[in-house]
């Protein structure tokens, strides 16, 4: 008889698929299995604007060969590359109190942002607690939502968590970085999972600033040698991740001085080149964070060390499933969740088991 349930998480991304099957104790959260698939090129193409799922049957090819040595899964939280939605910071000053004027308007502004009409699209809002009083709208065409969704229950799993990758792991590694950073809680987070660029910017703990993109096509990546490859390849990737840095922070400074930020963490590949360059050129802490420090998360050595990386967003959307969809509170010893990146594709319906 099995007294801790299992929980599992699906990370969709450009390059592979990553499953992970965690126990929960008391204590917080065990690895229980893993499996990660390498995926052909261009068969998922993150967009906001257009299906991500270039051939349904041979993503379903994939996603078997990677279910098959796990039984019993029967629900699943998703994690979904961050390109595939847009999101922005909304003033909440000039917004109704709420009703569907205040729906009408956000979905306005969003047009007006993103130079896009939203159509069908699903938009979730939430308010983010500081002086500012901005909100975080996040948006994703429905069509986009159910292509995903889709291609899961059609293995007879049932998607009952849905959330990007960056805010999942913020979630996962929420009590982390706010003790990293130090009182004045001022920190830049980077998400660089899977040749994926998604850049926060906290002030006193409180979001001030996102920037989603997508680094490079596919196809145009994987002509280098993978994750871990060297050389020029490193070199230049670290190149155009250091101009998109700059690029934000730019964007940043015309509403706030970036030169108060005291860190900068980075999730995904180990860019040693990128940590260097960045650090050297705005004089402050540059860290990579890894799913081994923390502390409620156990079983790790299961997973080969080449592989951490890929299974994280998985672990964070699995852990974050968990939290979200049980009646019982949250443990001291599990992260916290930042109240603005509360499952922004939430599902009503609860896990069978």
């Amino acid at each position: 008889m099995r007294f801790f349930p299992l929980k599992a998480g699906l990370h969709i991304g450009s390059q592979y698929l990553a499953l992970v099957v965690l126990e929960k104790h008391r204590n917080g959260y065990r690895l229980n299995a893993a499996q990660v698939a390498e995926l052909p090129s261009g068969l998922i193409q993150p967009s906001p604007a257009n299906l991500n799922i270039s051939d349904i049957g041979e993503f379903h090819v994939h996603l078997k060969k990677l279910l098959q040595p796990i039984k019993g899964i029967k629900s699943i939280s998703l994690s979904l590359p961050d390109p595939s939605v847009r999101a922005a910071l909304l003033s909440a000053n000039s917004l109704p109190v709420k009703g569907s004027d205040r729906d009408q308007l956000i979905r306005w502004q969003m047009e007006k942002i993103f130079l896009a009409p939203l159509g069908s699209a699903k938009v979730v809002y939430q308010p983010i607690p500081s002086p500012r009083k901005t909100l975080l709208a996040v948006t994703i065409q429905s069509e986009i939502l159910q292509q995903y969704e889709d291609a899961i229950r059609r293995v007879g799993i049932q998607p009952i968590w849905v959330n990007i990758s960056s805010f999942q792991l913020i979630n996962l590694y929420h009590d982390l970085l706010l003790q990293l950073a130090g009182a004045s809680g001022r920190f830049i987070v980077l998400n660089l999972f899977d040749h994926n660029f998604t850049l926060m910017i906290f002030g006193e703990a409180t979001l001030d600033f996102i920037r989603i993109k997508g680094l490079r096509s596919a196809s145009a990546l994987s002509s280098a040698s993978g994750e871990e490859s060297g050389g020029s390849y490193d070199n230049s990737l670290s190149d155009l991740i250091m101009h998109e840095l700059n690029t934000s922070l730019s964007f940043y400074s015309q509403s706030q001085d970036p030169s108060l930020v005291t860190h900068l963490f980075v999730f995904g590949r180990k860019m040693s080149e990128f940590i260097k360059k960045a650090h050297n050129q705005y004089h402050i802490e540059v860290e990579p964070l890894e799913p081994e420090r923390l502390a409620f998360l156990g079983g790790l050595s299961k997973v080969r060390p080449e592989e951490i990386g890929y299974v994280t967003p998985a672990i964070a959307a699995a852990i974050e499933g968990a939290i979200e969809l049980t009646l019982v509170p949250s443990l001291t010893s599990i992260p916290k969740i930042f109240p603005w990146s509360r499952g922004i594709f939430r599902r009503s319906q609860r896990p069978d088991s």
